[in-house]
């Protein structure tokens, strides 16, 4: 009888976990199992089972540690998760909140944090203080430095209170005015001119958001392309001043006031949220409002400014592409492409350019669309063949 005797690793492994590997004592070529890169051995000494060793003690990396492997060897790595960085050397890994070392790459004077989602660092300004600059250049300045704290012109910017809030101290020889949330500033020994009142924006229009206007409506201005429209609706005559706070661009007091002085427009070079505005008016009103001007949408006490090509497609028509003007912003319309205008430059009608000219195509040809661009396509009739090339192109019959 014949014995065929061959390695027993070769045989499901030598009876070893699937993850490790099967190996033979010197002595006496007995089984030895062993776990392979990557892999911890859980169990006994009889029964050895191999665990991913990511996920026994999370791979001896340590806490507020990640546990990957290696591409091609599954050799066990460790990285800080985020918001940690690595305090000890590349061999012993001791992930420390990032915060605690350089203030988390946050610029001096800057307050570091985590987001509570992914606990990225966030770097961020204490109360009081403001982002000021852009990227690496990034720096928290003094709030009253930015255009003296959204404070009126005539106005000294401090801070008090537990959260160093903006506090606005009219300067000698100015008195307050309350305008809602802002303190206003005038001159204390300036009488109004005979017939003058001062006037405030309509409460419900404040913190109004723009961005953009329809244009047509509104005048160009070298101070922006985003136009606000204000408006007298009472027996007042005219705007003799006005001052707009807005979010960003700050107190805004340069105006356009057309078709007549009861209308003050005035701009700001980005979209921008108009905190509140108030005036010197010729007449006896008190209050003004924002106006239309815009594609205005919402209620007439709570006026929000939509691009106007959301709007009824700007007014376009239907076929037609709405966009604006580079430089004015003015509502450009145009027709899709697969249509032509039947219409005349100012009132635009789309119509299908297949029911025009034949589309272009030649005499006899068929004039259709492409399925997915819509673009005119010609075609030969049934019995007809396309000869010739480009505009020399037409439709001859089959011989």
């Amino acid at each position: 009888m014949m014995y065929f005797i061959s390695d027993s690793c070769t045989w499901y492994n030598g009876g070893c976990d699937v993850n490790a590997e099967c190996t033979h004592r010197d002595a006496d070529f007995a089984v030895v199992c062993g776990c392979r890169k990557g892999y911890t051995k859980v169990g006994t000494e009889d029964v050895v089972k191999c665990k991913d060793s990511c996920y026994e003690n999370n791979g001896e990396c340590g806490p507020n540690a990640q546990c990957s492997h290696e591409s091609g060897t599954f050799a066990v790595v460790c990285k800080c998760q985020v918001g940690y960085v690595n305090s000890g050397s590349d061999s012993t890994l001791s992930c420390i909140d990032s915060c605690n070392r350089d203030n988390g790459g946050c610029q001096p004077g800057a307050v570091c944090s985590h987001d509570p989602v992914t606990f990225a660092v966030v770097c961020g300004c204490p109360d009081g203080f403001v982002n000021s600059g852009c990227g690496a250049d990034s720096k928290c300045v003094d709030v009253c430095e930015v255009k003296n704290g959204g404070c009126d012109p005539n106005a000294a910017c401090s801070h008090g209170g537990l959260k160093n809030a903006v506090v606005c101290t009219c300067k000698k020889g100015y008195t307050p005015v309350a305008s809602g949330s802002v303190t206003i500033c005038v001159q204390a020994t300036t009488t109004l001119a005979p017939g003058t009142q001062k006037a405030f924006l309509k409460v419900a229009h404040m913190n109004s958001m723009n961005p953009g206007f329809q244009t047509g409506q509104c005048p160009s201005s070298p101070d922006g392309r985003y136009g606000w429209h204000l408006l007298l609706q009472g027996t007042s005559t005219s705007f003799v001043s006005i001052s707009c706070l807005f979010k960003s661009a700050g107190v805004v007091t340069s105006m356009i006031q057309t078709p007549s002085n009861k209308h003050a427009y005035v701009f700001t070079p980005t979209a921008d949220t108009l905190l509140d505005a108030w005036a010197v008016v010729q007449g006896p009103d008190t209050e003004f409002v924002l106006s239309h001007g815009y594609t205005k949408v919402g209620t007439e006490d709570v006026v929000k400014c939509k691009d106007s090509c959301y709007e009824n497609n700007g007014e376009c028509g239907p076929n037609a592409q709405c966009s604006h003007e580079s430089g004015t912003f003015a509502v450009v319309c145009k027709c899709q492409v697969g249509y032509i205008n039947s219409g005349s430059d100012s009132t635009l009608s789309c119509i299908d350019s297949c029911k025009r000219d034949n589309g272009g195509c030649q005499p006899g040809a068929v004039c259709s669309h492409d399925p997915v661009t819509f673009a005119v396509v010609c075609g030969c009739p049934d019995g007809f063949v396309n000869s010739g090339c480009g505009a020399d192109s037409k439709c001859v019959g089959r011989f």
